[in-house]
């Protein structure tokens, strides 16, 4: 798949976006019957696979204190393999500028659906993560599947 014809190519330090479908502000395509991110198969045009565990951090983002985090986020549109590097998803999220994503998380009290996020109802090792809404999840996918079967 050519992905450069949907790239606006601009200096080598600059940004280049995506000009076409994004999801969550990331530049996406189909391909093999699910939707993929653009910079993931940019980086691996690029430099080659992305290990397991690992994933793809826009450089471009974490120097820039003004952008806001979100989709509107223009740097997740940035296809610049020179804007990428490879690091783990808790140091990506560390790397966002002091406006972003970080701070954000550890200001959250409640999760989307009301419940606290303190002590007991924090899922162990993973972060902020309400561990009401990830039983009924959980839940939720067991019940799916065991439909499915029966």
């Amino acid at each position: 798949m050519d992905l450069g014809a949907n790239i606006e190519r601009r200096g080598p330090d600059e940004c280049w976006p995506w000009k076409r479908a994004k999801t969550i502000g990331y530049g996406c395509v189909r391909l093999d019957g699910r939707t993929q991110y653009v910079h993931r198969l940019i980086y691996e045009q690029t430099y080659g696979p992305i290990p397991d565990g690992l994933v793809v951090d826009h450089t471009c983002h974490n120097a820039d204190p003004t952008c806001r985090e979100g989709n509107s986020c223009p740097h997740r549109a940035c296809q610049n393999p020179a804007h990428m590097q490879l690091t783990t998803r808790g140091k990506n999220r560390a790397n966002a500028p002091i406006a972003g994503m970080a701070a954000v998380h550890a200001a959250k009290t409640h999760c989307v659906n009301g419940h606290p996020l303190v002590g007991d109802n924090l899922k162990p090792g993973k972060g902020r993560i309400c561990r009401t809404c990830a039983r009924a999840r959980a839940a939720a996918y067991s019940r799916k599947k065991r439909d499915k079967v029966g």
